[in-house]
């Protein structure tokens, strides 16, 4: 009696399992999208020489600032720019810049998506040194950034700063905590 109610359970099992290959089973491959932001690589202030590294000689950029905003190949892994700051389409690889001004210092940094806001910690504005943050706007419409800062006196003055389509701006620290050695800023 036991083996024939096993017998019977395996038969139903086997039977179940025949039936249910019989039947036209359809299966789709699922597919996801991946999309990246452009990035942003900083502009070439006077007196430094700046260079950013891409994966791909087909990189497509343009220089924000410039008149046109097509894409055109970079053709080449290593871009010297001029004095824009320039936009990368680098489908997930994250370029870096290099800058250096020589004999003095050099310094590298990575190329950003845009941001809703940002955070700048360790600036100064004392008597020795010429800090500048570069807003840029690599859009097609008009920006407002509010600049939020604060030192070792205390939260400063906000500024706001209304930046045109495919622009940038230059905002040295000192404008903002003049004189002041330990700052930080927020860009919103």
């Amino acid at each position: 009696m036991k083996f024939q109610k096993g017998v019977i359970l395996v038969g139903i099992i086997a039977l179940v399992l025949l039936a249910t290959n019989l039947f036209d089973a359809n299966t789709s491959a699922r597919q996801y999208s991946k999309s990246y932001p452009a990035v942003v690589c900083p502009p070439n202030p006077a007196g430094v020489t700046t260079a950013s590294s891409v994966a791909s000689k087909m990189t497509p950029f343009y220089r924000v600032g410039n008149k046109s905003t097509k894409l055109v190949s970079i053709k080449t892994l290593r871009y010297s720019s001029v004095s824009d700051p320039i936009l990368l389409q680098t489908e997930g690889v994250t370029p870096v810049s290099f800058q250096s001004r020589t004999g003095v210092w050099a310094g590298s940094v990575l190329c950003t998506a845009p941001a809703t806001s940002q955070w700048f910690v360790g600036g100064t504005s004392d008597v020795s040194s010429s800090g500048v943050i570069y807003l840029v706007n690599s859009g097609l419409s008009v920006s407002i950034a509010d600049v939020f800062t604060w030192s070792e006196n205390g939260e400063q003055s906000l500024k706001t700063i209304t930046l045109k389509a495919n622009s940038s701006a230059a905002v040295k620290l000192d404008s903002l905590a003049p004189g002041d050695s330990d700052i930080v800023v927020k860009v919103v």
